[in-house]
């Protein structure tokens, strides 16, 4: 059994031993994988060469051949040009300055150093001095020069305690206006957690640890004509339309057309789309169709297309009835029966020479011209009605526009809207390319004196609506019925107009023939409906089917420059 006093003095001799260890092998007992420390010393050379000195204080918890450090040798400007750096006279050497073994590669974008004997292994804290020449490193602006360097890169995989660096120029007395800055963290970071000191030409940049896969870049700005131009080797160039200012340009075009255009084309309806305001709204009553400046009445389907900006058969149809009551054509209706069906047709007769009749207008006669092509009586069944509508809506739209109802031909305006949405989609601008379809049919507009026609329309509208049974005024005039049917067709209430003068027994009218003798306006509008089916088949169509240029660090972020890199054990 050991006495106390030999049980203290061993004890006190243990903890002397423990104490009397270098720090070197108190590292090398535990721990991860680290850099314990990395330093950095960048000179810019007069000739334009950056020389590099890198300490990598590398403690390995495992054992391992040694390490390996990869430099990018290959840096990009704004424009996409790619330019590379040229690295010699490497060197690596440990704290005595005897030489490791290494070899150099090209690994991708980067030059390996990789450091070791692959046939030995190595554990605890060894020491590499890593020394090599850049060519290429710097950039040059109108008023100064400038280091943009990684010195230490953000793709180590351990975390480095105490990085460090200096930086400064060759020049044989103090250089003025010195501009320097560091960034620090992941790559992009533009955080400045980096403490800077100045002396003389050097600056000193001193961290705190940092963490896997981030670095310390440095930003050093000296007078130009200190040193010599050495600009890097121009490896490839991007074609102009890969390159940022095109890239950024698209981008901006890609918002405009995608976002803010079909958002504008509201707005440019609201501004360029809608009618006029008028003083003057509709009245409750109104007995009578505008008229043109001239004097003249509006034809119904003049009226009718006034009134929702579109041509159509209907509107036709009432301007057929008118023709016939001004004894141009007569309609002649024919029922058979046989067995059990039905079957009704109607005949057009032409009744008097319309060649050269300066009361018609030039649509009223192309109308004619399609009906009697052939032959002075015709078959509304043979006639192709269609294959002229497109022509003769064109008139009616020109006579609407040289009378001052519309600034431009409204169909025009619809079809240049849907043939701009055509082309758009093209383009996969779905947004634009629906609000151009949709506002087509808003985007033709009325003159002022089309909206007030348009208002003596609508009052119009609402006396043929009406339900009033005022027999006493009916019975004195009941040519107001005759004259208005032709325009309570092209605004489609002839059966509520019919149902005013109902029972009303209607004088014989030569217009219009048929077997079942005289008309009450109830057999009229009967006879026009049926007739009114017929006509709109035959107009319309049948359907188908179907420098370097590289910019300032100053603006920079942490690992944006040249150099960096990363390493690793192996």
């Amino acid at each position: 059994m050991k006495t106390p006093a030999k049980t203290i003095a061993l004890t006190v001799f243990l903890v002397g031993i423990l104490f009397a260890l270098p720090a070197r092998v108190l590292s090398q007992s535990g721990g991860e994988e680290n850099i314990e420390r990395y330093d950095v010393s960048l000179i810019i050379q007069t000739d334009g060469k950056l020389r590099v000195a890198e300490e990598i204080d590398y403690f390995f918890s495992e054992p391992h051949h040694g390490i390996f450090r990869n430099i990018p040798i290959y840096k990009t400007n704004e424009q996409g040009d790619r330019y590379k750096l040229t690295i010699t006279d490497v060197r690596v050497v440990d704290e005595s300055g005897n030489s490791y073994q290494f070899h150099t590669s090209q690994q991708g974008s980067d030059l390996q150093i990789k450091i070791g004997d692959p046939n030995r292994t190595i554990s605890g804290l060894h020491i590499y001095n890593i020394y090599y020449t850049v060519a290429g490193a710097l950039t040059y602006f109108s008023d100064h020069d400038e280091l943009y360097w990684n010195a230490i890169g953000d793709e180590w995989s351990v975390i480095i305690n105490h990085p460090s660096a200096s930086i400064s120029v060759e020049s044989g007395t103090t250089v003025q206006n010195l501009q320097t800055t560091c960034f620090t963290g992941s790559k992009g970071n533009t955080t400045k957690d980096c403490a800077i000191s100045q002396d003389g030409n050097t600056f000193n940049i001193s961290a705190d640890t940092l963490n896997p896969s981030e670095g310390l870049t440095i930003v050093y700005a000296f007078p130009t004509g200190l040193v010599a131009q050495l600009e890097p080797i121009l490896v490839d160039t991007l074609p102009w339309f890969f390159k940022p200012p095109f890239i950024y340009f698209l981008a901006v075009l890609a918002v405009f057309w995608y976002i803010l255009l079909p958002l504008y084309i509201p707005l440019y309806w609201y501004m360029h789309g809608r009618d006029p305001k008028t003083t003057n709204g509709p009245v409750e009553s109104w007995f009578d169709p505008p008229k043109t400046k001239s004097g003249r009445d509006l034809t119904p389907v003049e009226l009718g297309t006034l009134t929702d900006e579109h041509a159509d058969a209907r509107d036709l149809f009432g301007t057929l009835i008118q023709l016939a009551q001004r004894g141009y054509v007569q309609i002649i209706e024919t029922k058979k029966k046989v067995l059990f069906i039905k079957s009704t047709s109607f005949t057009l007769v032409q009744k008097k020479s319309y060649t050269g009749d300066k009361k018609l207008l030039p649509f009223e006669r192309d109308l004619l011209d399609a009906l009697f092509d052939d032959s002075e009586k015709v078959k509304l069944e043979d006639v192709k009605l269609y294959k002229e509508t497109d022509s003769i809506y064109k008139k009616v739209y020109k006579n609407l526009v040289n009378d001052g109802f519309f600034p431009k031909d409204p169909n025009e305006v619809r079809k240049k809207y849907t043939i701009y949405a055509g082309l758009v989609m093209l383009t996969f601008n779905v947004p634009l390319s629906t609000m151009l379809a949709v506002f087509a049919n808003f985007m033709p507009r009325r003159t002022i004196d089309g909206v007030r026609a348009s208002n003596e329309i609508k009052s119009l509208e609402n006396f043929l609506r009406s339900q009033d049974r005022q027999l006493a005024f009916q019975a004195k005039h009941v040519y107001l019925f005759e004259k208005l049917l032709p325009f309570a067709i092209a605004l489609g209430v002839e059966k509520i107009w019919a149902e005013r003068f109902k029972n009303l027994v209607l004088p014989h009218q030569d217009w219009i023939v048929s077997d079942s003798g005289r008309f009450n306006s109830a057999s009229m509008i009967a006879l026009t409906n049926s007739f009114s089916k017929s006509f709109v088949s035959s107009a319309t169509p049948p359907h188908s089917s179907s420098s370097t240029g590289f910019s300032s660090g100053f603006s920079g972020s942490s690992g944006g420059g040249g150099g960096g890199g990363g390493g690793g054990s192996w």
